[in-house]
């Protein structure tokens, strides 16, 4: 795998894994959705306005409207989720699913192959996800609900995988007007929840700003080092590579939120750990 597509998706898994535990820590909202996502189109607009816009291609427009349904059905799903269950669940199941179903799609879609040893890799990250989540429904009808939105955000984070590497690769999208169309629709359309009380938004904003601007920055920016990584290799590869931010959010649910350390989830962090080296080299 290209050296440089590697660190980049690699750097990315750090950055995808904190904001996640902020979105965690926040306790999630429409409000506090809408309040990530608006930072960002702002820190985007200095850029955007400094572009050349060229009038944009059929298939410009098709994959830049399905990218942003897919993107914005994940966010809602993944708000969801963690307001019932924990980052160190959530999170595997949320990512484990998705780089099975992007390499099958890939495959057969894209027409990209894999290597035996890579196909090894691919089948450990995903036994090591589910490991580390044990996609456990027991718990009640929280961890029910929360699992059932984690696997939603799975099947979300594939479809947007693919059609953001069709953008990139073949549709001639650039990474930055993908990320900031996404960002900007998606604040449109929370706009009115998010201001149907103003009080509680302003609470909202005042009591979370820092987890907030954590979300605004690291969400976009980690996304954006995937998308430009697309450019140097096949997202057969890049998808599983990513759940290496799987270890790190585990870690971090464990220490930092006092969730329950179990044999299962070191054994998935071990196995995710495993399987992203098998795929690096």
């Amino acid at each position: 795998m290209n050296t440089f597509a590697l660190g980049l998706v690699v750097f990315s898994t750090f950055c995808h894994a904190y904001w996640n535990f902020a979105l965690k820590r926040s306790n999630g909202g429409i409000r506090f959705m809408w309040l990530f996502t608006t930072m960002t189109v702002i820190l985007y607009l200095p850029y955007m306005l400094t572009m050349n816009w060229s009038l944009p291609t059929v298939k410009a427009l098709l994959v830049c409207a399905g990218s942003f349904c897919f993107h914005f059905l994940y966010f809602l799903a993944l708000d969801k989720a963690y307001q019932f269950g924990d980052l160190s669940i959530i999170y595997p199941v949320a990512r484990g699913l998705a780089p099975a179903v992007t390499v099958l799609i890939a495959i057969v879609v894209l027409h990209e192959q894999l290597t035996v040893l890579q196909f090894v890799g691919v089948a450990v990250i995903v036994a090591g996800t589910f490991a580390l989540s044990g996609l456990s429904f027991r718990g009640g009808d929280k961890m029910a609900v929360s699992v059932s939105y984690a696997i939603l955000c799975g099947l979300m984070v594939s479809s947007y995988t693919l059609i953001d590497k069709v953008a990139v690769a073949s549709a001639g999208v650039s990474p930055f007007v993908l990320d900031f169309v996404n960002n900007l629709g998606r604040s449109l359309l929370l706009m009115p929840a998010a201001f149907r009380d103003p009080a509680k938004l302003k609470e909202t904003a005042r009591r979370n700003w820092r987890d907030a601007v954590i979300v605004a920055v690291l969400s976009p920016f980690s996304y954006l080092l995937i998308l430009f990584a697309m450019q140097y290799a096949p997202v057969s590869l890049i998808a599983p590579i990513r759940q290496l931010s799987i270890v790190i959010s585990g870690v971090i649910g464990i220490r930092f939120l006092q969730e329950r350390k179990t044999k299962m989830k070191l054994i998935g962090i071990g196995a995710t750990f495993c399987g992203v080296v098998l795929l690096s080299i």
